[in-house]
């Protein structure tokens, strides 16, 4: 099955505020305001009101959201967004662009509701571990806290292909592995070893640095199967070969190509 992430501009009203009196150094310093937000690398979602009700994320629903400079990036809980804001010394807050990808999944429903009030959020206030933004009331709320990272170790843990990934400046495209085909891959002492949904696999693979790998010859068991399952295990082949990066984001391995147009995510277990 393959999905299609199309990134869709939306252009959002931005709130403009006039006839304010502030004072000189505190509305008029965006860089001192954009470094609070952007002085966190990840911030969490964990309580979402709206109209004075609770709609914060169900477990398992992950809402985040990251600033840097005057662009943030992040998840609203199926798709990933990105855009650009303004802020203020003042604790004004502003959206002014928005773009998202479009992939459907359980959450939309609170993805929704998370998407309409960040957009409408024209407030902001960080505190020592908390990040608040608001229209300005306690009825409509986005509670953050920073993002403490508990990944799994690369090497060691049973990762489970979950889908192979295609994109270029636009538009990125999912497909999602067979499910009675499941790839596997496990790294330990410089070897990899797996399923590559047929056959089992083995071969070599060095860390020339710090996120980056490189593949030795995979050699393969010769058993045949039957329908698609040959052809994605071939795929797969053919793009572990051309990997060269990995990042580790908790339970999640991503492996991308140099230019990062072909790309393979994992889910992991814990090692026992």
């Amino acid at each position: 099955m393959t999905r299609s992430l199309l990134m869709l501009p939306l252009l959002l009203a931005v709130p403009v505020l006039s006839g304010c009196n502030t004072q000189a150094g505190s509305a008029e310093n965006p860089e001192r305001a954009q470094g609070k937000l952007a002085g966190t690398p990840e911030w969490v979602l964990t309580k979402l009101t709206i109209d004075g009700e609770d709609h914060s994320p169900r477990p398992g629903v992950r809402a985040t959201v990251t600033f840097k400079g005057k662009k943030f990036t992040g998840n609203s809980g199926c798709n990933h967004f990105d855009g650009t804001y303004s802020a203020k010394a003042d604790g004004t807050f502003g959206v002014s662009e928005w773009m998202t990808t479009e992939i459907g999944c359980d959450h939309l429903a609170f993805e929704a509701k998370y998407v309409d009030a960040f957009t409408k959020a024209t407030k902001y206030e960080v505190g020592e571990k908390t990040l608040v933004l608001s229209d300005g009331t306690d009825a409509n709320r986005l509670e953050y806290v920073p993002f403490e990272p508990n990944h799994l170790p690369l090497a060691g843990t049973e990762w489970k292909l979950t889908h192979f990934t295609e994109s270029d400046a636009v538009t990125e495209t999912a497909t999602v592995v067979l499910e009675k085909h499941p790839i596997t891959l496990k790294i330990e002492e410089g070897k990899v070893a797996g399923s590559g949904g047929c056959n089992r696999y083995f071969g070599g693979v060095t860390f020339p640095k710090d996120g980056e790998l490189k593949f030795g010859a995979i050699g393969a068991t010769k058993r045949a199967c039957i329908g698609p399952g040959m052809p994605q295990e071939s795929k797969y082949f053919t793009t572990l070969a051309k990997m060269t990066k990995y990042r580790v984001n908790e339970s999640v391995l991503t492996m991308e190509n140099a230019d990062g147009t072909l790309g393979l995510q994992f889910s992991g277990k814990k090692p026992q």
